[in-house]
């Protein structure tokens, strides 16, 4: 082969065929060695800029970040901070450069930047438009972010309210977390006789945790690549309401369409619910209740009655209703509708009967 042809198979230049050859006369059959090997380039960031970048994150994080209200499907973590949604990665990187310029530090590309924040700062993230924030959590942070003319009595006295109202928050979702802790240990313990839904009532003596809550409302039909007339027409409504064994760890949909459903009231919920103890429950004696914070749905006499009735005739020996404060429940079901929107936005789905395929490819 001559050594045009050579050239052009290798995709290389004269000179590239040259310094291999020099390599493997002066070295034999090697690896080439690269000579920035081992050494920095002259335009990487030192540690001393790392730190102020993160640092810049952490104080602008601190006086407009709040905190997660709970879990989330897209979080992973727990402390995560969440930054108002109306500023950019690249707004608060234009800041940076302006307050680098003004005290005379290292000013970094928008890519460096993103990386840096990435590696550095994970738990401090832009709060997506639909994310639900505590109206409380976001009146406090206002209140302190403004407190320059306050007193130091009243500083300190709105510090006390904010941090008391966060440290009632936290022992409701620890409280939580304990009963789904002992949910799970005793379903472990469980025959897989006794694992099968739609037991008698009160045929298993144990407790058994559920949690409750309705979903955004799904339109169909929907499509993966969803095409231009169907936007501006109006699409059938489907209801979704999740029960969630803790225990267990799973989760039983009820798709309701347009023409079946009565709104989400608490006739809904206590139908559904009874519903899902008939036929998908496990016969235990005592049941706890997680529900969401909502008046019109769960904080009323209809679904209180509900359980008294269920005490009173027999279906159960106890139920136990809990809620978290407004703002702060997120809880399983979220988790498990999640999941299923994932899988959702990547679906065509024409029929009802489409969209309990879509729930079941999503589990």
């Amino acid at each position: 082969m001559c050594r045009e042809t050579f050239m052009f198979c290798h995709g290389i230049s004269k000179n590239k065929l040259a310094n291999i050859a020099s390599s493997l006369d002066k070295n034999g059959l090697k690896p080439r060695t690269h000579g920035n090997t081992g050494k920095m380039p002259k335009h990487d960031l030192s540690m001393t800029d790392i730190e102020q970048i993160v640092s810049f994150l952490s104080s602008y994080a601190n006086a407009n970040g709040l905190p997660l209200p709970g879990r989330l499907p897209n979080y992973r973590q727990e402390s995560v901070i969440l930054l108002p949604s109306d500023q950019s990665k690249a707004d608060i990187h234009a800041l940076y450069n302006e307050a680098a310029q003004q005290n005379s530090f290292r000013v970094v590309s928008l890519s460096e930047f993103k990386k840096i924040w990435l590696q550095q700062c994970p738990h401090i993230v832009i709060c997506k438009p639909a994310t639900d924030l505590c109206a409380k959590c976001q009146k406090y942070a206002h209140e302190i972010s403004n407190s320059g003319n306050l007193s130091e009595e009243d500083k300190e006295k709105l510090l006390e309210n904010y941090r008391t109202y966060l440290s009632k928050a936290k022992c409701q979702r620890d409280y939580y977390r304990e009963k789904c802790e002992a949910a799970k240990l005793n379903y472990s313990v469980m025959t897989p006789e006794q694992k099968l839904r739609g037991q008698p009532p009160c045929s298993l003596p144990r407790t058994q945790q559920y949690s409750f809550d309705f979903a955004q409302q799904l339109f169909y039909p929907h499509h993966a690549q969803q095409v231009g007339p169907l936007y501006f027409k109006t699409p059938r409504k489907c209801q979704c309401f999740g029960v969630c064994s803790e225990g267990a760890g799973t989760q039983v949909f009820y798709l309701i369409d347009e023409a079946d459903c009565t709104g989400k009231g608490a006739n809904c919920v206590t139908s559904l619910l009874h519903h899902h103890f008939q036929h998908h429950g496990f016969g235990e004696e005592h049941v706890q209740l997680q529900m969401d914070n909502c008046s019109g749905q769960n904080k009323n006499n209809t679904v209180l009655w509900y359980g008294l009735w269920r005490t009173m005739t027999g279906l159960h020996k106890t139920v136990e209703f809990s809620l978290m404060e407004a703002g702060h429940t997120k809880f399983s079901p979220d988790w498990h509708f999640g999941v299923f929107k994932s899988k959702w936005r990547h679906c065509t789905v024409e029929t009802l009967d489409h969209i309990a395929t879509c729930v079941l490819l999503s589990s």
